[in-house]
């Protein structure tokens, strides 16, 4: 049996499922990592919790995935045009020095397919645990660089509350080979 408590430090009562719950809680509307990380919690054996967990980590993993394969069908995003759209004429609060960005279609360009190469290749990360940390180190860059530049700071919080999970769920996976 693998042990949650070594991803969701903080745990005190034992329970194999309750650090998870110290992170997030079940609000309306809240996205399925949090509610994975609370039904972790509220699970009567550890069984159902790992089983909870496992999915957290492959939702993660798919989402990542299934952005880049947007992304790289949107000859937008192919092109870089996509990122000048954003800082040319966004709607999203993006300060006037940053609009600056539209003028400089190569960066645009090597940025769009930065990102577009790591959600596609995420999923490969789980073969190699200090890729994988790069990768969480990446995705949690994009995701404050997301907060910062363009206010859409709702989604840092929930994407770095799933890490442990996909921690979790490579050691299980990387123990079995």
């Amino acid at each position: 049996r693998r042990d949650l408590n070594r991803y969701f430090p903080g745990n005190s009562t034992g329970s194999s499922a309750s650090g998870p719950s110290r992170l997030m809680r079940v609000r309306s509307g809240d996205s399925p990592f949090t509610c994975s990380l609370s039904v972790a919690r509220a699970l009567p054996s550890s069984l159902w919790a790992q089983v909870a967990m496992g999915y957290l980590a492959v939702q993660l993993l798919l989402s990542y995935f299934s952005a880049g394969w947007v992304k790289l069908l949107n000859p937008e995003w192919l092109r870089g045009r996509a990122l000048r759209d954003v800082f040319m004429f966004s709607v999203y609060p993006v300060s006037e020095s940053l609009r600056g960005w539209q003028h400089w279609p190569r960066l645009l360009w090597v940025m769009s397919g930065a990102v577009m190469l790591l959600e596609l290749s995420f999923p490969l990360t789980l073969c190699n645990a200090d890729v994988l940390r790069v990768a969480l180190l990446l995705t949690a860059v994009f995701h404050l660089a997301n907060a910062v530049l363009f206010g859409l700071n709702r989604f840092v919080w929930v994407w770095l509350a799933a890490y442990p999970a996909l921690l979790w769920f490579q050691d299980g996976l990387l123990s079995r080979f």
